[in-house]
């Protein structure tokens, strides 16, 4: 585990247990407080699995799924033709 991967999770730990003080009613945490107790400890077991280069690879890929333009049907017939 490299020192990047050993600190979120150490901060998603601590986020984890702080939500706990955030609440002085149960209806709070269901709510914020909730998703912060899923969202850390989703991204806790995130970069306790991967390396950051993997997850940050991933964040790349993701992003140019929604902001690079697809080819059209054209151009992926003429590609295919010219391998």
């Amino acid at each position: 585990m490299s020192k990047v991967n050993g600190l979120a999770a150490v901060c998603a730990t601590l986020i984890f247990a702080a939500s706990f003080f955030f609440t002085g009613y149960s209806g709070l945490f269901v709510n914020a407080v909730g998703l912060t107790v899923v969202l850390s400890g989703t991204v806790g077991a995130v970069f306790l699995s991967y390396s950051a280069d993997d997850i940050l690879a991933a964040i790349r890929v993701a992003r140019n799924s929604y902001v690079v333009k697809a080819p059209t049907p054209d151009e992926v017939v003429e590609s295919l033709m010219d391998i």
